[in-house]
């Protein structure tokens, strides 16, 4: 865990496909992969899925 979140990521290849972030205590973070940046609000417990990560 680090800054509140724990991450799960699913993987093809050796590359991330999919990022599934947990809040433990609801913050806004940004998780950055590839060029590409995306921005994440979670409510305390709440938890949020990223796809298509791979370019």
């Amino acid at each position: 865990m680090r800054g509140g979140f724990l991450l799960d990521l699913r993987r093809r290849h050796g590359r991330p496909t999919e990022a599934t972030l947990h809040s433990v205590g609801g913050h806004t973070t940004t998780v950055s992969y590839a060029g590409t940046t995306r921005r994440v609000r979670l409510a305390p417990g709440g938890s949020a899925t990223l796809r298509d990560l791979a370019p």
